[in-house]
């Protein structure tokens, strides 16, 4: 985490790699919309690398769940923000 807070790309490639297929899945189950899920997996794993960057999690055994939460506050972000739409 200390390589991605310095601004390593392949660091944030590294994560990417690591947790961007769990947190499409996560997204997946509750979407159950692939292309939609593989947007809001985006949207998390972007949230997940500025919280990183900006040094909000320190614990790197934490980031599993972590990376796992933003994606479904993800989800649950936009499923509010698209009730509110129709």
């Amino acid at each position: 985490m200390a390589r991605i807070r310095e601004g390593d790309p392949s660091a944030e490639a590294e994560l990417a790699h690591r947790f961007g297929p769990r947190m499409r899945a996560v997204c997946l189950a509750r979407t159950r919309r692939p292309d939609v899920a593989a947007d809001l997996a985006q949207d998390a794993l972007i949230a997940l690398l500025l919280e990183v960057r900006r040094g909000g999690l320190r614990d790197a055994g934490a980031l599993p769940a972590f990376a796992a939460g933003v994606a479904r506050n993800i989800v649950r972000s936009e499923h509010r923000a698209s009730t509110r739409h129709d």
